[in-house]
């Protein structure tokens, strides 16, 4: 196609027009609340448009139009979706409304073209990439060096905020590993055991966090190698890449904080890294046992992971179909029959009965607080959870659950009546009821706060006042923890902390990596089947906007980014062979 020329006197006319036209928009609906970050926003989409108009054939194929349209959408939805379709509850769309959104999304057309045409990109160029012939030593130093700097990071972020991070369940966990409390299943039996043996070897707060920094940098250090094999990009490239996700202030605290989301975030990113090597037709023994072990460690390392591990498992059975990946599975099955046996004759806690229905009583309550229809059924759940409490309806908010109001009255809920009651309330509301469920998982989607939206768990750094806080040693502030809390703060700032401290843009990464690789080879879904278990498993069962439970999605971004990449590189030698 011949460029279009929509200048005049060399003034790109078109791309200034649009971006006053999404100024305008954001605007109008943000008002003068987060002016800089609008600003920041209005100049992406002005800059990525005149980088597209420079390209002789900045028009795309007919063929990519319509992924740039469904990318167009999910990107305006993620910026602007909260305030004009979801929040309040009983909010109705205006026609201005949706006008709006679709002036935005078109907008927004620059930036998910230069999406797409960084694929193109990469079909025909070589992007820091290096042909050479490398022996053994040479990705075994590489390797060293990721493990040197993780463990330089990590051991940094102990010193500054000694002797670790410590999340607010993790002192129950502490005092359960020590035999002081009663254990719980809740808190998850298997970390409660890998924290018992750590403490047997090293009676160290410090120890157990210098644990989990190792573990990350033996998992990532071999996917940063596994990449320079596959794509030969250059050493000092990835390297730079690896520095840019350590000192990342999201994943600076969480490599610091005693917490289960860290093991359960490394749990599904080892999955996920199985999976792409099984698509990249790696078939090594070797392989096979480590996915049934991150299998096993998924299901067992926190509640909502046997929601993972269970459909990953049978996608991966169905699309590859060979006696590896059967021999694998029941290899993974017996080891959570035998890890059942072996806490068979524990003494713990069962987990509320109530805690499953949390999630879906949090959008029942969000019709019956707002005026939505309801059956006597339903008005009797809502009534055995909180009854007629006004403090309650005056603190519901749909973006966090406040359970503990409620949890162990709704476990008196028979499933089946429960089910039915939400599915019933759903087919009577469900302009309201999508609100609800899109304001729960707000932090997922939404790139930036939702209106009086509610988040937690960025840049948490202080040492919490629990009942068994004297399991931890005081924290000694010294240099280092001002000189990195003020960086971790700086971050919390507007436009940075749109894009570290919320999972939507990650998300959108993750959709785009998938649309792409989706469209070369539709096997490529199984590498994806963790991630959508992931959200799948919160929409059922979250009700908090915590950053460290959506800490996986950013982890995830980057790994299906290198496999994404690693796949163009396979798809493009094949064509150059072929031709």
């Amino acid at each position: 196609m011949e460029r279009i020329k929509l200048t005049f006197k060399g003034i790109p006319v078109f791309e200034i027009f649009n971006a006053a036209a999404a100024f305008v928009v954001l605007i109008y609906i943000y008002r003068s609340d987060m002016l800089i970050s609008n600003l920041f926003i209005v100049f992406g989409v002005y800059a990525i448009g005149i980088i597209n108009k420079r390209k002789k054939d900045f028009l795309l194929e007919r063929k990519d139009r319509m992924h740039v349209v469904i990318l167009s959408i999910i990107l305006s939805f993620a910026l602007i979706g909260n305030y004009l379709f979801c929040y309040p509850l009983t909010k109705n769309t205006s026609l201005i409304d949706v006008i709006l959104f679709l002036l935005f999304t078109c907008c927004i057309f620059p930036v998910a073209a230069a999406l797409i045409r960084l694929e193109k990109d990469a079909l025909k160029k070589d992007f820091f990439e290096e042909k050479r012939d490398v022996d053994k030593k040479h990705y075994i130093k590489m390797g060293l060096v990721y493990l040197f700097l993780t463990e330089l990071v990590g051991v940094i972020m102990l010193l500054a905020f000694n002797p670790a991070i410590v999340s607010w369940d993790a002192y129950e966990v502490l005092a359960e590993a020590y035999g002081l409390s009663r254990l719980s299943e809740y808190t998850g039996l298997m970390y409660v055991g890998i924290f018992a043996v750590l403490l047997r070897i090293c009676n160290s707060i410090m120890f157990l966090g210098i644990v989990q920094i190792t573990l990350f940098a033996l998992l990532f250090s071999r996917i940063f190698v596994w990449l320079e094999k596959r794509s030969n990009l250059r050493a000092d490239i990835l390297v730079i890449a690896y520095v840019l996700l350590l000192i990342f202030p999201g994943n600076m605290m969480m490599l610091a904080t005693l917490t289960k989301d860290v093991y359960y975030s490394l749990g599904i990113i080892g999955l996920t890294f199985c999976l792409i090597r099984m698509y990249m037709k790696e078939s090594q023994w070797s392989l096979y046992a480590e996915y049934a072990v991150w299998l096993f460690f998924v299901y067992e390392i926190r509640q909502s992971g046997m929601i993972v591990s269970i459909i990953s498992a049978i996608a991966a059975a169905f699309l590859f179909k060979n006696r590896k990946i059967f021999i694998s599975t029941i290899a993974a099955i017996g080891f959570v029959m035998a890890f059942s046996i072996a806490v068979r004759n524990c003494d713990y806690e069962e987990t509320p009965s109530g805690l499953k229905y949390v999630a879906l009583y949090q959008d029942l309550l969000g019709v019956y607080y707002s005026g939505g229809k309801v059956s006597k059924e339903v008005e009797e759940i809502v009534n055995i959870g909180v009854g007629d409490n006004p403090e309650f309806a005056d603190q519901y908010t749909p973006y966090w659950a406040y359970y503990d109001e409620y949890v162990y009255h709704i476990g008196e809920i028979e499933m089946g009546d429960f089910l039915k009651g939400y599915i019933d309330t759903f087919l009577k509301n469900p302009g309201i009821m999508l609100r609800a469920i899109m304001c729960r998982m707000d932090m997922l989607w939404d790139i930036r706060l939702g209106k009086e939206g509610f988040e937690s768990w960025q840049w948490k750094t202080l040492m919490i006042n629990e009942e068994w806080s004297c399991l931890v040693p005081k924290r000694n502030v010294n240099v280092l923890t001002n000189l990195i809390d003020r960086y971790g703060k700086t971050s919390l700032k507007e436009p940075i902390k749109s894009f570290v401290w919320r999972q939507g843009g990650w998300f959108i990464i993750c959709v785009a990596c998938f649309m792409s690789m989706w469209k070369r080879d539709r096997r490529s879904i199984v590498i994806y089947m963790p991630l959508a278990a992931f959200v799948f498993s919160y929409l059922v069962s979250l009700g908090w906007s915590h950053y460290r439970y959506y800490w996986s999605i950013e982890l995830l971004a980057v790994v299906l980014c290198m496999a994404w990449w690693v796949d163009i590189k396979i798809k493009k030698k094949g064509s150059v062979s072929a031709g």
